[in-house]
């Protein structure tokens, strides 16, 4: 069977591989698609496996909030290009979501995701790990993100209005430059 490239498109759309990747499992499997996803899956394994033993220092802190609940929640890859990547924050965001609601350990969570940071692995090319997870409990709870690497998780006995006027001026104070010296003498 000739591999079209509308074959080609649909199974890129499937399972979000490379154009060349997904043209070489279609000739490999004469034109079959659902054979075409079971061997890139299995040649996605062999893939994350070979990354397994790469270190993955990089990564991103996702921190979930609901009803005085927050699971703050670090997902480690091998760049920081990568952790800047949509496919992966979604995984992470994806992943963190699922912690919130569940308040499952880091070990259950990295069971249960392990086909999808597999198939990630694979797509994107770098170790990908799911490395903890803490919940956090008070009466108000807010997180703030400055830049790319700094996270700020304030957990205070307040109202929801003062803790979110705290995070403003804290926002406005970075912003603005000034030193904790001078925030401390005003």
């Amino acid at each position: 069977m000739a591999v079209t490239a509308a074959l080609v498109k649909e199974l890129r759309d499937r399972t979000g591989a490379g154009m060349m990747e997904c043209k070489k499992a279609l000739v490999e499997t004469n034109g079959d698609i659902e054979v075409a996803i079971e061997n890139m899956r299995k040649s996605g394994a062999a893939k994350a496996a070979k990354k397994a033993g790469n270190i993955a220092a990089e990564g991103a802190i996702i921190i979930k909030e609901e009803n005085g609940v927050a699971a703050l929640l670090e997902v480690n890859c091998q760049t920081d290009f990568v952790a800047k990547d949509a496919n992966f924050t979604a995984f992470a965001e994806k992943v963190a979501a699922d912690a919130l609601a569940t308040k499952a350990t880091a070990e259950e969570l990295v069971a249960k995701f392990e086909e999808e940071r597999v198939a990630l692995v694979a797509k994107i090319g770098e170790n990908i790990n799911i490395r903890r997870v803490q919940y956090v409990e008070g009466a108000a709870i807010a997180s703030y993100r400055h830049g790319e690497k700094s996270v700020l998780l304030l957990l205070v006995t307040a109202t929801q209005k003062l803790l979110s006027t705290l995070l403003c001026t804290l926002q406005l104070l970075v912003q603005s430059s000034l030193t904790q010296k001078t925030y401390l003498q005003t």
